[in-house]
């Protein structure tokens, strides 16, 4: 496989998966699992190579990302409870009141 092909099957990937989520309004996750399974065949890896580098993949990404969401969650949470959120609700408005 050539570099050219691999980085036009990269480009190609991109472009199938904004296609799949902005106009064929597939739900994000199915579009990334399609275009990653179909990029990793055109790129001639074995169907399961391709399970365990997306495994692989998403299991670093999601550890962390979990950890992001879970603080985030809580701070949000925290926010609410104290009233913080209706009081920059309120300064938000007057901000962008004309």
């Amino acid at each position: 496989m050539t570099t050219l092909t691999l980085v036009l099957t990269a480009v190609g990937s991109v472009l199938l998966l904004l296609f799949l989520v902005m106009k064929a309004r597939m739900h994000a996750f199915l579009a990334l699992m399609v275009v990653s399974i179909g990029a990793g065949l055109f790129s001639g890896m074995p169907l399961t190579k391709i399970a365990a580098t997306m495994e692989k993949g998403m299991g670093g990404t999601l550890g962390f990302l979990a950890i992001v969401v879970a603080l985030g969650a809580m701070f949000g949470k925290i926010l609410h409870e104290t009233g913080a959120v209706d009081q920059i609700a309120r300064q938000d408005a007057e901000v962008i009141r004309p």
